[in-house]
């Protein structure tokens, strides 16, 4: 195939407003995903707002009385295992290990994580909700033998969606403990 000197001007025009539109085209598409990174980012950043945080705290003195008992197994992340049974109340949840679970209450992250952050921080919402006496405060009591975890009481919670903050990281700790004791 023989090509006039007019066409192959015309086919080096037109090879140039290609490269010249690909490389535009590439340019934004470059923008548009340094975009979409920053908008994931955003969303990532956002999603993770505690789910209390989300809650309408309008209605904070709401009456745990119609709230009805119930227990939820605590099993093991790891390996399906039952750890504990929690035992949901409108005043308390009572987390009774089995018998055949032997954890030690000092095996992190027990104090360090469930106690002196999630219960800690809940104590400090409650002093910032304005809550002052000390008896209507969160309250975790915790029944050890020979420094062996039994039984862990929390009254006080005073509000629902604490409950599946305690369940949750309990549930956590105590799987965590379980590994770090092996």
């Amino acid at each position: 195939m023989h090509f006039t000197e007019e066409q192959i001007k015309d086919l080096f025009k037109l090879k140039h407003t290609l490269a010249s539109k690909l490389e535009k085209n590439m340019n934004e598409n470059k923008l548009l995903e340094k975009n979409l990174e920053i908008i994931d980012m955003i969303i990532k950043e956002g999603s993770f707002i505690k789910a209390s945080s989300l809650v309408d705290h309008t209605n904070k003195s709401e009456k745990l009385s119609s709230f009805s008992n119930y227990s939820i197994q605590i099993n093991s992340n790891k390996n399906g295992m039952l750890i504990a049974n929690a035992h949901i109340t409108s005043d308390k949840i009572s987390i009774v290990l089995e018998k055949n679970v032997s954890l030690d209450v000092n095996v992190p992250p027990f104090k360090s994580f469930f106690i002196n952050r999630i219960i800690a921080g809940m104590k400090k919402t409650d002093i910032k909700d304005g809550v002052s006496d000390e008896n209507k405060m969160i309250n975790c009591n915790i029944v050890d033998d020979k420094s062996t975890l039994r039984n862990i009481t929390i009254t006080n919670y005073r509000r629902k969606e604490r409950v599946n903050e305690i369940v949750n990281t309990i549930t956590w700790s105590l799987s965590r403990m379980l590994e770090n004791s092996n």
